[in-house]
């Protein structure tokens, strides 16, 4: 192989690892920009329902998760008020399980 058909290659090797290598870094600083969610009403309440499914995926036995350590992290003040569930019976109600 000619030398000029070496460097070519070489050349589109490191173009095609520098494109590779800068779509990661995208994707991981979008990754980080998510984790730091502000908290709405809306997201509270999926974060709610989400640890109603949890819990209820374990039959309401032990708590599925340390609630503070899910984003967002501000849903209990105001003006949004909602609070990690204490009593099965508030998810059961948030699920329409009876």
């Amino acid at each position: 192989m000619p030398e000029k058909a070496v460097a070519i290659h070489a050349t589109v090797l490191v173009i095609l690892m520098a494109v590779f290598i800068f779509a990661i870094f995208v994707i991981f600083f979008n990754w980080i920009k998510i984790q730091n969610l502000q908290a709405s009403k809306e997201l509270c309440a999926t974060k709610l329902l989400n640890y109603c499914i949890e819990w209820w995926k374990k039959d309401f036995k032990d708590k599925p998760y340390n609630w503070a350590e899910q984003p967002p992290a501000d849903c209990e003040k105001d003006p949004i008020n909602i609070h990690e569930p204490t009593d099965v019976n508030d998810c059961r109600a948030l699920l329409g399980i009876k």
